[in-house]
């Protein structure tokens, strides 16, 4: 009588083949990680946590996709822990979100009133979004007298940088008040734009 004997071979090392990478966003965007298994014994089971403070469950397939966000409760880093069918745990390395804060206003000058004769200045500020910046100043709403401004400004173009100077010429009627709104517009280089609040310039002589 012969007897024989087979030996079904051990299933490959259960192992990590893609690790989920760190990523660079814009708030808002949607960004999604991914992780690659090999080995082991399929079907696999992927669960996904997201570090927002705690490490709660963000998704259960071989990729997840999150918002970036800067809120406190927004998710910055993630993992993966991925089980075979016969009970093997492996788990990913963390992944960190790094979000760029979207283009914002951060400050501009208060309203103000210019003499004839003399330069005001003005300035708004801008955070966030990339670099480098791009700045318009453009006339905004209801005006009274353009004659405020210097006869060689347009109204859609006050000036190109963060900081605008106005020289305002002398108003139509003597010692009456004559003003503008004006606003400053800044784009990103990725062309994303935020605009500054409205200046009121009165000018007088």
């Amino acid at each position: 009588e012969v007897t024989f004997t087979i030996t079904k071979p051990a299933p490959a090392a259960f192992t990590i083949t893609q690790q989920p990478q760190d990523r660079i966003a814009n708030e808002g965007d949607t960004v999604t990680f991914s992780v690659t298994v090999a080995g082991g014994t399929a079907p696999y089971t992927y669960a996904w946590e997201g570090y927002n403070g705690r490490w709660p469950l963000i998704g259960s397939e071989s990729t997840v996709t999150v918002t970036a966000g800067i809120s406190q409760d927004a998710i910055t880093k993630v993992r993966c822990i991925i089980t075979d069918s016969n009970g093997n745990i492996v788990g990913s390395r963390t992944a960190t979100l790094t979000v760029l804060e979207g283009l914002k206003c951060t400050g501009t000058s208060p309203n103000g009133q210019i003499k004839v004769g003399t330069t005001g200045t003005f300035t708004a500020s801008f955070s966030g979004g990339k670099a480098p910046y791009t700045y318009k100043w453009v006339v905004d709403g209801s005006t009274k007298g353009l004659d405020a401004l210097t006869a060689t400004t347009s109204q859609s173009d006050l000036g190109n940088s963060s900081t605008v100077s106005i020289m305002p010429i002398a108003p139509k009627v003597y010692n009456s008040k004559e003003y503008f709104l004006m606003k400053c517009v800044c784009t990103d280089a990725d062309g994303n734009k935020a605009e500054s609040r409205v200046i009121t310039v009165s000018a007088y002589n």
